[in-house]
């Protein structure tokens, strides 16, 4: 009895297609200073079967995929590169945004912060590049 129960534990492990096999490695903050950004999703498939996958982004702005859908090796890592461009009108704002990562019935969500933080201009990089720095003076005692 024993050993049947073991044998059905073991298929049961090896074979179950229906728990969460997908590991999803996303940045929970992007900051955007004016020009686009580029960041890596990393997805794992956890299980001894291949995985088909899509990516959505529900966000403020539109973001793109080097390969918005596709399908991940038994155990293997897929990067996929999201890029995401600045909204000049949003500069200052900070949004809530959710990466989903979808493969048939399982859906995995991460939420990503964006902030939208205001582009400094050359005028303002050749100032702090042109501006004095204090001395720095240090005591020490013995």
């Amino acid at each position: 009895m024993n050993r049947c129960f073991a044998a059905f534990a073991l298929f049961a492990l090896v074979f179950n297609t229906g728990a969460s096999a997908l590991i999803v490695e996303a940045p929970g903050n992007i900051v955007l200073l004016g020009e686009g950004k580029q960041v890596t999703i990393s997805i794992t498939n956890d299980s001894p079967v291949e995985k088909e996958f899509s990516l959505e982004f529900l966000g403020p702005v539109e973001a793109t995929f080097s390969q918005e859908s596709g399908e991940i090796a038994a155990f293997k890592t897929k990067a996929v590169q999201m890029s995401i461009a600045p909204d000049k009108a949003l500069e200052g704002q900070t949004y809530e945004s959710t990466l989903v990562v979808e493969t048939g019935s399982e859906k995995i969500t991460r939420k990503i912060t964006l902030f939208f933080k205001e582009a400094r201009g050359e005028q303002d990089d050749e100032q702090a590049e042109d501006t004095p720095r204090a001395p720095t003076t240090g005591f020490f005692v013995l």
